[in-house]
């Protein structure tokens, strides 16, 4: 579905196909990720460098107690989605932010610039439950292009 909507900036084109796109966990999501563009949330199982509870391995790779950066909690959170061969963190705000009012009447929610003349646009396809408007409780979200 290809839309154009006028703004006191011009006209945007907002493309999407109103699909359900599923959202991933990290643990779902990592075979096919690069872990270097998520290095935030800490590889299952080790740590680089990670001062282990008795002291005893400090600097070398060793079983994650959760006491790093990284919690199972974010292992497990339903937050990736790929899109045109591309990674997102819906969770993440530096990446994702609420959508200013023209994209919003488009329907979607947030979004996050690609360049200056475009944008990944996301709406979640659950009602919002979370204390952030980025956050859903669902498991799914519809996403598009916009470019102006």
């Amino acid at each position: 579905m290809k839309r154009d909507i006028e703004t006191p900036h011009g006209v945007v084109h907002v493309k999407g196909n109103g699909h359900k796109r599923p959202l991933l966990s990290y643990l779902e999501a990592r075979p096919r990720l690069d872990p270097t563009d998520f290095d935030y949330i800490v590889e299952l199982g080790e740590c680089e460098g990670h001062e282990s509870l008795d002291g005893a391995h400090f600097g070398e790779t060793v079983y994650c107690d959760g006491s790093c950066v990284g919690t199972p909690d974010e292992w497990h959170d339903r937050r990736l989605f790929e899109y045109r061969g591309s990674w997102y963190d819906l969770y993440d705000g530096f990446e994702f932010r609420d959508a200013p009012s023209w994209i919003t009447d488009a329907g979607y929610e947030a979004w996050q610039t690609e360049s200056a003349f475009s944008a990944v646009i996301v709406r979640h396809t659950e009602p919002y439950f979370g204390d952030r408007k980025l956050i859903d409780d669902g498991d799914s979200i519809v996403v598009g292009y916009a470019h102006w």
